[in-house]
């Protein structure tokens, strides 16, 4: 996954950062949330204890937004979507998934679900599980990062709380391939998943979140009931369930004062939207 030019000038950083921290003092995300109705998808990758790479998210930093989160909204499984499609409240709901099955997401992420008791979703690529060396594959041009092994990812599945997904085979962005290998890549990574959690698997996260109008019906076809595209908004109750969006968590959301303001920047406008 290609990373984004940071092009904040370095000038208006101190006034931003204090605008952020002067919102949260204020509870203005609150405010926000107030009359809104919808559920909002968190998109982590990589949950590192120091964190270089722009998908990078520290662990103490993680703790800290996992607390912010259960302090001010309800976690939900992703399933429940699949269940619950037509609901409607004044409510929002939070689903936390993770693309690329980073190998710390068993050793960082794990062991904080469990404390928090909370519901996450892991999209794995199992094609690239397979083949890489030593377990290692690059995430993107020059960083590399080591994945989850079949060993973890049954452990993990062992867990209620856990759900595994699909993000392809190979991690192919599903509008570049034929029907033939867009399919292959649908049903081989649920089959590979499935033969190692024995649950089955209903979700999938579009690679690098590519997706066209063909993409849903091969989804439908492969046993898929839903599926996440990158696309940053809240998620209104009836929102096609194969055409979900969600909210990259990236190293410019580290802190608890610049989360907030990311997650409030999507109710912001979802309110804009919706007047």
């Amino acid at each position: 996954m290609s990373e984004p030019q940071l092009k904040t000038s370095t000038r208006l950083r101190p006034l931003k950062d204090f605008t952020k921290r002067a919102l949260l003092a204020l509870r203005f995300d609150r405010l926000l949330v107030s009359g809104l109705s919808g559920f909002l998808v968190l998109c982590y990758h990589s949950v590192p204890r120091k964190g270089d790479w722009y998908y990078d998210t520290p662990v103490l930093d993680f703790r800290n937004q996992i607390r912010y989160i259960t302090d001010n909204f309800q976690i939900i499984p992703s399933e429940n979507l699949l269940t619950q499609p037509g609901r409607t409240e004044d409510n929002i709901r939070v689903v936390l998934t993770f693309d690329d099955g980073y190998h710390d997401n068993y050793f960082n992420v794990f062991s904080i679900l469990k404390e928090y008791e909370v519901p996450m979703t892991f999209f794995i690529t199992p094609g690239i599980m397979e083949e890489s060396t030593n377990k290692v594959t690059e995430a993107t041009k020059g960083v590399r990062k080591e994945i989850l092994s079949w060993e973890q990812v049954r452990e993990m599945s062992k867990n209620p709380l856990v759900t595994f997904g699909s993000h392809g085979l190979f991690h192919s962005a599903m509008t570049s391939l034929g029907t033939g290998e867009a399919l292959k890549e649908m049903t081989d990574s649920k089959r590979i998943i499935e033969g190692v959690t024995g649950r089955e698997v209903h979700l999938f996260a579009y690679p690098g979140g590519f997706f066209n109008q063909e993409t849903g019906g091969l989804l439908r076809s492969s046993g898929y009931l839903g599926a996440f595209t990158s696309e940053a908004n809240l998620n209104p109750w009836h929102a096609s369930r194969y055409e979900m969006g969600r909210v990259a968590i990236t190293s410019r959301s580290r802190d608890v004062p610049s989360f907030a303001y990311r997650i409030s920047s999507i109710f912001r406008r979802a309110r804009q939207e919706g007047s």
